[in-house]
């Protein structure tokens, strides 16, 4: 009963993570794959409540791997702030989650929310498949597991979608941020009774810190009213940043720029793919006519934060961008 439990749960945490890759490669759109996952939560409690009555080593797996798994992304999101604050997008792909499986056509306080969420979700659900069958093996297994998560992600259409491909810079970062998945996790994991009573004694803290994070994401999904002011299909110039952050079209098709500020501004593409000078109280268009994701930022002294363009499907193979100007 204890193997057929242990691959149950197994089983039940793949859609979360697949949501992803059903939509990478192709298969299904990722509001699909997060319905499945929804659809399979109900076996993770109903089991553990089984498990604590009958299998003392089934409960204390999906014990240690839910906060495992859960220490083990913040670990990975912790390391990787420095970056982000250096002007790396590398939160830029649980943004684009939360998109998708709200099938959005822009990006929101919701959608911002559902993406951490979904993040969230991947990393607790890996601690999981990885508790279930390493209970008590060295800690180095815990960091092995985190770079072949970021291998197999690698492997797949994701690393072109997100321009990772031949961007030695980004695949290093996702590598080393992902020991620090590993680590936690694994370190769990192998003390394996001693963590668990740890875990016990800090129950009441723990259970807090969770209201206090749900109730988090639940507040950051309140919208933006500037994002929510601006028409689809449309970003517009705000200071030294495009809103919303990501606009999303359903195949080839133009985006509107707006410039409703006092001074002409520059919006660029990054690699040389396109630019566009826009004058004070100014609109025009950018046309895309192939799938892909595309990063565009207005050019400011000093920093400015880029907004991305979603044009579906971007799992189909990726051109440069072709855009004609329009008033």
């Amino acid at each position: 009963m204890s193997l057929f439990l242990r691959c149950l749960v197994f089983l039940a945490c793949i859609p979360s993570g697949g949501a992803l890759l059903l939509k990478v490669w192709g298969l299904s759109n990722m509001r699909t794959g997060g319905l499945i996952f929804l659809a399979c939560l109900p076996v993770f409690p109903l089991v553990y409540g089984w498990a604590g009555r009958r299998e003392a080593d089934l409960a204390r797996a999906i014990r240690l791997g839910f906060w495992g798994g859960l220490a083990g992304t913040l670990g990975y999101d912790l390391v990787r702030i420095p970056f982000h604050l250096w002007g790396m997008r590398v939160f830029a792909p649980i943004q684009a989650y939360g998109v998708w499986l709200l099938d959005a056509e822009r990006s929101s306080g919701w959608t911002e929310a559902v993406g951490w969420s979904y993040h969230f979700s991947n990393g607790i659900t890996f601690g999981l498949m990885y508790a279930l069958w390493f209970g008590r093996r060295h800690w180095g297994w815990g960091l092995l597991w985190g770079l072949a998560l970021e291998s197999i992600i690698l492997s797949t259409p994701f690393a072109r979608i997100f321009h990772m491909q031949g961007n030695l810079q980004a695949i290093a970062l996702a590598y080393f941020a992902h020991l620090f998945y590993g680590y936690p996790l694994g370190f769990m994991v192998f003390k394996w009774k001693e963590m668990d009573a740890r875990l016990s004694a800090m129950a009441a803290s723990l259970k807090l810190g969770m209201a206090s994070l749900l109730l988090a994401f639940i507040f950051s999904g309140i919208p933006d009213d500037r994002s929510s002011s601006v028409a689809p299909h449309t970003l517009q110039v705000a200071g030294n940043r495009l809103i919303p952050t990501w606009v999303r079209l359903p195949g080839p098709g133009k985006v509107q720029l707006i410039n409703p500020g006092p001074q002409a501004v520059r919006i660029l593409q990054p690699r040389g793919q396109g630019e566009l000078e826009l004058a004070a109280g100014q609109s025009s268009d950018w046309h895309f006519e192939e799938p892909g994701i595309y990063q565009c930022y207005v050019q400011r002294p000093g920093r400015s934060v880029s907004s991305f363009i979603i044009i579906e499907p971007v799992e189909s193979e990726s051109r440069p961008v072709s855009q004609r100007g329009g008033s």
